[in-house]
C-alpha cells in the first residue's frame, strides 16, 4: 500500500479528498439552493457581456476579474440551478485538499503526513461556509490559486527550474484578482522563504532576487490601489471594517477557534472573562514556542495561522471577542492542518506510552469536536437559507406566469437590510428591472402588484393574500 501511495501520489490524494468530501459534503448536490447574496452573484454575472466587463466591473468597491469571469460563464451554462454551483464548489474543495496536501508534504518531507493533511482539510471542520454556501466559494478559488502560487514557488527551491517562478507570479497575480483576502500572500510567501533560508544561496540566486522584485511591485502596487478603491467604501464609512489595533487582542481568541470552533460557548463570556482567556492563550502559544523552539513546522503553523487571519479580524462585530466568520477561517485552516497532520503522525511513530496515546486522544477529540459543531451548523442553519432561496424563486415565477408587472415585498423577511438579493432574483429569476420590485411598509403602499411576504411559522416567502 505504501509504494502504491509513493507511485500514485497524487491519485491517491485525489481518493482521499474526494471520499471524505462525499462523506461529509454530498448532501448539499440534494438539499443546497441559493441564498442572499447569491442571488447578487448571479445578477451581477448576467450582466457581464464582455471580456472588457470582465476587466472593468466592480461589485461596489469590490474588484474581482476572476469572479466576473466565473459567475458570467456560470451563468450562461447554468442559469439559476443551484446543483452544478454545488458540483463546482465540491471541486474546487477537492483541488484545494490535493494541493494542501502536496504543500504539507513538501514542507514536512514526508507523504504520509501530506495523505493526513488532505483528509483533515477535506473535512473542512468549523471552515465549511465557503464549500456548501455558492456565494463564498471565492474563497475556495483564491485559496487554490495562493497555494499554487506558494507550491511552484517551493518547487522553483528543489528544482532551481525558472518556469516555476513564472507559473507562481501567474497564480499569485490570479489570487489577488479574486479576492481581497489574497494580500496575506506576501506573508505566506515570506514564511516559505524563511523556513527554506539559506542567506548564501539566496544572496547568489539572480533569479530569485528578480521573482522578488516581482512580488514586492505586484504586492505593492495592489495594496495602494485597494486602498485608492476602499478608503471611501461603505465597508470604511459605515465602520464595518475598522483598522484598529485594539481587534489585535482578539488574535488569541481567533487562532484559538480556528483550532476549537468556540460559538458554542463564545455567548458566555463577559468583557474580563474573555481578555482573561486571551491571555491564557497567548501563553500557551508563547510557551509552545519557546519550548518546541527549534521545532520549525511548529513556527511555520502559527504564524501562517496569524498572518491568514490578520484583514479579517478588522471586521467589527457586537462583542469584540466574537470569533470570525467560517469562511474567512478556510485560509487559516490550510496552517493548523499543516501542523496537526505532522504532529498526528509524530506521535503514531512513536513508541506506545502514556504520552503518546493521551496527546493522541486529545487531538482526536478536537478534531471529532470541530466536526460535530461543523456538521451540527450545517444541519441547523442551512436548511432555513436555503429554504429562503428556493421559496423566493417559487414566487417570483409565480408572479411572472401570473404577469404581473411589479412586485412588492413586506417587511419582516430574513436578511433583511440586504435588498439587492431580491432584487437579483428578480431580475435572474424573471427579468423584472430593479425599479419594479417595490420595498413597502405595508400593503396600503402597494400598486397593482404581486406583493410577497414571510410566513414566519412555515419559514418561507408566500403570495400575499
Amino acid at each position: 500500500m505504501i509504494d502504491f501511495i509513493k507511485k500514485h501520489y497524487l491519485f491517491s490524494l485525489i481518493v482521499v479528498a474526494f471520499s471524505v468530501i462525499t462523506i461529509f459534503f454530498s448532501w448539499v448536490l440534494f438539499k443546497g439552493y441559493f441564498f442572499s447574496d447569491d442571488f447578487t452573484w448571479l445578477w451581477h454575472g448576467q450582466k457581464i457581456g464582455s471580456i472588457s466587463d470582465v476587466l472593468q466591473f466592480k461589485m461596489a468597491s469590490f474588484y474581482s476579474p476572476v469572479m466576473n469571469f466565473l459567475f458570467a460563464l456560470w451563468w450562461r451554462l447554468f442559469g439559476y440551478v443551484a446543483w452544478p454551483y454545488f458540483v463546482i464548489n465540491l471541486i474546487l474543495h477537492v483541488g484545494v485538499s490535493v494541493v494542501v496536501g502536496f504543500l504539507t508534504s513538501k514542507i514536512v518531507k514526508n507523504k504520509k503526513v501530506g495523505l493526513i493533511a488532505t483528509g483533515l482539510f477535506a473535512m473542512a471542520g468549523g471552515a465549511y461556509e465557503p464549500v456548501i454556501w455558492i456565494g463564498a466559494n471565492l474563497h475556495l478559488v483564491v485559496v487554490l490559486f495562493l497555494l499554487l502560487g506558494l507550491y511552484f514557488c517551493w518547487q522553483y527551491f528543489e528544482s532551481k527550474k525558472v518556469i516555476n517562478l513564472l507559473l507562481s507570479l501567474v497564480f499569485i497575480v490570479l489570487s489577488l484578482l479574486t479576492k481581497e483576502i489574497a494580500v496575506v500572500g506576501i506573508g505566506l510567501l515570506f514564511l516559505l522563504f524563511v523556513y527554506n533560508w539559506e542567506i548564501k544561496s539566496f544572496l547568489k540566486d539572480k533569479k530569485l532576487w528578480l521573482y522578488s522584485s516581482f512580488v514586492i511591485l505586484i504586492y505593492g502596487f495592489y495594496g495602494w490601489q485597494q486602498y485608492l478603491w476602499q478608503k471611501q467604501s461603505y465597508w470604511l464609512s459605515s465602520g464595518t471594517w475598522d483598522f484598529n489595533l485594539k481587534y489585535l487582542a482578539k488574535i488569541p481568541l481567533v487562532l484559538f477557534d480556528v483550532v476549537v470552533p468556540s460559538q458554542w460557548f463564545v455567548g458566555f463570556l463577559s468583557h474580563k472573562s474573555a481578555i482573561l482567556i486571551a491571555v491564557v492563550i497567548l501563553i500557551v502559544i508563547v510557551g509552545g514556542l519557546v519550548k518546541f523552539f527549534r521545532n520549525k513546522v511548529l513556527w511555520f503553523t502559527v504564524c501562517w495561522m496569524i498572518f491568514s487571519v490578520m484583514p479579517t479580524i478588522f471586521f467589527k462585530s457586537a462583542l469584540w471577542w466574537e470569533p470570525i466568520a467560517s469562511r474567512y477561517t478556510y485560509l487559516p485552516r490550510v496552517g493548523l492542518v499543516i501542523g496537526l497532520s505532522s504532529f498526528l503522525y509524530f506521535l503514531w511513530e512513536k513508541k506506545n506510552g502514556v504520552v503518546k496515546y493521551g496527546c493522541l486522544f486529545v487531538l482526536i477529540s478536537i478534531i471529532v469536536y470541530g466536526q460535530v459543531v461543523a456538521v451540527f451548523n450545517m444541519g441547523d442553519k442551512y436548511p432555513f437559507v436555503y429554504q429562503t432561496g428556493e421559496s423566493l424563486v417559487e414566487v417570483i415565477e409565480d408572479a411572472r406566469v401570473s404577469e404581473f408587472d411589479k412586485i412588492c415585498v413586506l417587511p419582516g423577511r430574513p436578511f433583511e437590510n440586504n435588498v439587492s438579493y431580491i432584487v437579483g432574483a428578480g431580475k435572474v429569476v424573471a427579468n423584472y428591472a430593479e425599479n419594479d420590485i417595490l420595498f413597502v411598509e405595508d400593503v396600503n403602499n402597494c400598486p397593482i402588484s404581486y406583493i410577497i411576504e414571510w410566513d414566519k411559522a412555515n419559514e418561507k416567502f408566500i403570495k400575499y393574500e
